[in-house]
């Protein structure tokens, strides 16, 4: 028997789980068809632009206040609930 004669048999004999496979069947051949396609990546065409290869000096940082002296005295700190010793 063919393999034509042997799926049209089995398509045939009308059974629940058979339909079941069968489709399960065919959405695995169009998945696997679909994701194993290859396909033209596409490229976008830009016009070339020459190169700027001048070096522009970045701005200074502001400056920093400098204490002469550090004063973790209570009063100076802020009142969010810290414990002093």
């Amino acid at each position: 028997m063919s393999f034509v004669g042997r799926t049209s048999e089995w398509f045939s004999e009308l059974g629940s789980s058979k339909w079941a496979y069968g489709a399960g069947l065919a959405y695995a051949s169009v998945m696997a068809f679909a994701l194993l396609t290859p396909r033209e990546p596409g490229v976008d065409q830009m016009a070339p632009e020459p190169a700027n290869y001048q070096v522009v000096p970045t701005p200074a940082p502001p400056p920093v206040e400098q204490l002469d002296q550090l004063d973790l005295s209570p009063s100076t700190q802020g009142n969010s609930g810290e414990q002093v010793f």
